[in-house]
């Protein structure tokens, strides 16, 4: 890359693992947390790690935002209405499609 960029691919599931072997890596406690906040190992993280207990703090208070909870769900919504709407067109452009061979079979 550069000097001033540097790009990490983390595979998650290996570095749960490897936080087995080595629990005071701070990257492997990052990892932990991002796999699943709620973790029980998580909490125990937390009671040493005050970056991870902020980190979840904020989590919790943007899951309880009644405002960001709604914006979450309505892009959602929007997603499966643009899904549903791109289906029935191919669907229906299928259909269409039999139709016109069809009639060009009976002329």
């Amino acid at each position: 890359m550069t000097p001033y960029l540097q790009i990490d691919i983390i595979e998650l599931p290996k570095a749960i693992k490897e936080y087995e072997k080595n629990k005071q890596n701070e990257m492997l406690q990052w990892m932990m947390f991002l796999e699943n906040p709620e973790n029980k190992e998580v909490a125990k993280i937390m009671k040493n790690n005050e970056n991870i207990k902020e980190a979840k703090d904020e989590l919790d208070k943007i899951s309880q935002d009644d405002i960001l909870r709604r914006m979450a769900l309505k892009a959602e919504l929007e997603r499966m209405d643009q899904e549903q709407l791109l289906y029935e067109a191919k669907r229906d452009g299928k259909l269409e499609g039999k139709l016109e061979r069809k009639r060009r079979t009976e002329d």
